[in-house]
């Protein structure tokens, strides 16, 4: 299986990748470069193993590119920006998960089972574009259609506020992206020094 690629950053012509578990392997970064190169959509490509950063600059379809990577086996690319390095420690996430479901249980003790239509939209937005399981996401979907026949419309001001600066973000990322694939280029491919 081809190892996992985190994308860092993304701006307009250019990303930046990093392959934690190829850290140091400079042969692996040479073909890497030397296979990715060709690609026509590259005009320049950076690898640095001692960091297991990448850095491409395309004409706006990294898409292809990324496709192409997976194909041959060099690597495959997450949805979510991530990076390892950054990441809290799995033991205190798994403690944070616990304490949230604990939290949970106390709710559902109290006869608080399900929070507000927004709110249940929301959670089955994250589902599907997050977390990739539809069928969670049609779950949310639906308590969410039943929170809307119950009238159970809105929830906090704060939650709303922060779901809106959310997709806000999200937008203002998408609309850039797409403007990078409009954008016209002239040059041309370049192998790094």
């Amino acid at each position: 299986m081809p190892p996992t690629a985190y994308i860092i950053h993304h701006s307009p012509g250019r990303v930046r990748l990093k392959i934690p578990s190829r850290r140091g392997d400079k042969p692996y970064f040479a073909s890497l470069v030397r296979q990715l190169s060709h690609h026509p959509a590259i005009h320049e490509l950076r690898a640095d193993p001692r960091t297991a950063g990448l850095v491409v600059h395309h004409a706006g379809v990294i898409e292809a590119v990324l496709a192409l990577a997976a194909e041959a086996e060099l690597f495959i690319t997450t949805e979510t920006e991530i990076d390892p390095s950054k990441s809290l420690p799995p033991a205190l996430l798994e403690t944070t998960a616990a304490g949230l479901s604990g939290l949970a249980l106390a709710q559902a003790a109290r006869g608080e089972f399900l929070g507000s239509a927004a709110e249940s939209f929301w959670h089955a937005y994250g589902s599907a574009r997050i977390l990739r399981r539809p069928r969670l996401a049609a779950l949310f979907g639906a308590l969410g259609f039943l929170q809307l026949l119950r009238g159970e419309l809105l929830g906090s001001a704060t939650s709303l506020a922060f779901y809106g600066i959310l997709l806000a973000t999200h937008a203002e990322q998408a609309r850039q992206a797409a403007g990078a694939h409009d954008a016209p280029s002239d040059a041309t491919p370049s192998e790094p020094a």
